[in-house]
């Protein structure tokens, strides 16, 4: 039976081979007569067998298609060199491509196999914002009461703090308070780890890092904002880290693209590197053996070429240096590569914020394994008045997000989803570098290869119709060969972009459009010579 199975295995390779072997001749051939040849004419009697066609509208058609086939490789491979170069000049259609397929998948379960950790978001919403007088800071002693309760109480994985604390408050006391806190923490959470305990492991704290722009030269880099609570060092600690909160906007001020990391400057004009939160939030949860610090050397050390140490230089210098580098997020390598707007910076967004048409808005319900939903929403003002009786379940081994979505807090954003508050952006940041990582774009020869094979269908399909109808046939066999892949493997964190074959197809359409101009009625469309074209490749 083995020894069958051999045979069988040694005969299909020898006949995969040999097709292999016929392909590679015939396409070898194709593109020597399609790039040599002055003529299409010239191109297509150079093929013995072509003489055999009696039918002249049949060698019409195959010259159409061949010259259809180099007009359209050529027009392909000039906008595969542009993108490999970083010019995207079909981004506004891959842009609207990408978030069509983004809101198609909205609310889909998060793959099983994958590490998937539940989000809770603790709302400031506007009942909790008027509740609490409307203040201009956030109340330090109310902000302290929710992290003691997320990181001490619940044990929840991470506990990120989506409030600027770098400006001192109106209480003093509730600052020093929360400042006592995070310092008790820090010293309380390294005790335990360097005396064996029953105790679960501490939870990470992320705090936001705030930037301003440097006065009286160019801003080559964002300035570090002093925070109160960095007057005591170890409050940044092991358990406790900065990290950005920023998102490119683009043109129309939808955030669809991630920031990895910041070039800034410290107060002592020292170029440092500042992780984002989503990337610092996905190191600690698929490393769990690695702290924070092993992710600071490592950002600093491999991008810190990106800052000039005196940050006087312009970012473009050092950039140039080395465009490429990559992180390891458990079995998933990052991109760091700083160019912006390219594929791989793009959000996954999963978790859309509630509906505003309906009564008093439903949050998103997305079902997921271990009985959690993926995103739970908490107003704070009900969890802030029965505190000491709350349940710890739900945040428990969670990502905890602390944040506002009241109207004065200016932190409501665009995306693909719809406007959603920025803590709910970061939210599915980390959920999308988690599930998938980098989007990556398929290899070049399987697009060229999708290519090749839609110009020559659609140039069939142009040649035996009218360019109306050639459009509109067009259009069908792009989505019908084309959404199917990018459905397939969008599920994989692999985009298999339509945006170049339906331009391809728009395209095609001019040319043919200004090659035998408009058409007078449909039925002209419908004619007989399809007909005798269509037996003449039947017979």
């Amino acid at each position: 039976m083995k020894q069958k199975l051999i045979d069988f295995h040694n005969r299909t390779f020898l006949r995969l081979f040999k097709l292999f072997a016929v392909i590679i001749v015939v396409t070898i051939n194709i593109f020597k007569c399609l790039f040599t040849r002055r003529r299409f004419k010239d191109c297509l009697h150079h093929w013995k067998w072509l003489h055999k066609i009696k039918s002249y509208r049949l060698r019409h058609f195959l010259i159409e298609v061949f010259g259809n086939l180099r007009l359209g490789l050529f027009i392909t491979a000039i906008l595969l060199v542009l993108e490999h170069y970083h010019f995207y000049p079909l981004l506004s259609l891959e842009n609207w491509s990408m978030d069509m397929m983004i809101r198609s998948f909205q609310n889909s379960p998060p793959d099983p196999d994958k590490k998937n950790v539940p989000f809770v978001f603790l709302e400031i919403d506007e009942d909790t914002y008027q509740h609490w007088g409307e203040p201009l800071f956030t109340p330090r002693d109310k902000l302290k009461t929710l992290i003691e309760f997320a990181a001490e109480k619940a044990h929840a994985k991470v506990v990120i703090v989506d409030v600027y604390l770098d400006q001192q408050s109106d209480n003093a006391e509730n600052d020093k308070e929360l400042r006592e806190y995070l310092q008790g923490y820090s010293k309380k959470c390294e005790k335990n780890e360097s005396s064996p305990s029953q105790q679960p492991p501490c939870s990470h704290i992320i705090l936001i890092r705030s930037f301003r722009a440097p006065v009286g030269k160019p801003a080559d880099y964002f300035e570090q904002r002093h925070s109160f609570l960095e007057d005591d060092a170890v409050i940044a600690s092991k358990y406790v880290h900065w990290a950005s909160n920023l998102f490119g906007l683009e043109e129309n001020y939808i955030i669809r693209r991630w920031r990895l990391w910041e070039a800034s400057c410290t107060e002592k004009k020292e170029g440092q590197i500042v992780p984002s939160i989503q990337l610092t939030t996905a190191f600690l949860i698929e490393n769990p053996k690695e702290d924070w610090y092993t992710l600071n050397q490592k950002l600093q050390t491999n991008l810190g070429q990106f800052v000039s140490p005196c940050c006087n230089l312009p970012q473009e210098f050092p950039l140039a240096k080395k465009p490429e580098m990559f992180l390891e997020l458990g079995n998933k390598k990052i991109d760091l590569n700083p160019l912006y707007l390219q594929l791989q910076q793009r959000i996954i967004y999963n978790m859309p914020w509630k509906s505003l048409y309906s009564k008093g808005g439903e949050y998103p319900t997305i079902p997921q394994s271990g009985g959690k939903k993926l995103l739970t929403v908490v107003p704070v003002k009900g969890l802030i008045d029965s505190i000491e009786n709350a349940s710890t379940d739900l945040l428990k081994d969670s990502i905890v997000l602390i944040g506002g979505s009241f109207k004065d807090s200016h932190d409501v954003h665009a995306t693909p989803l719809g406007e959603m508050p920025g803590t709910l952006v970061i939210a599915n940041a980390i959920y999308s570098l988690l599930q998938y990582g980098d989007v990556n774009p398929p290899e070049w020869y399987q697009k060229l290869g999708t290519e090749i094979v839609l110009i020559i269908v659609i140039s069939a399909l142009f040649a035996l119709s009218t360019p109306g109808w050639g459009l509109f046939w067009s259009l069908l066999f792009t989505l019908v060969l084309v959404l199917p892949l990018s459905f397939k493997f969008f599920k994989f964190g692999v985009w298999w972009d339509f945006a170049i074959p339906t331009f391809s197809v728009l395209l095609h359409h001019i040319y043919e459009v200004y090659k035998h101009g408009p058409r007078k009625t449909l039925e002209e469309a419908i004619s007989p010579r399809v007909l005798k074209v269509v037996s003449k490749f039947l017979n």
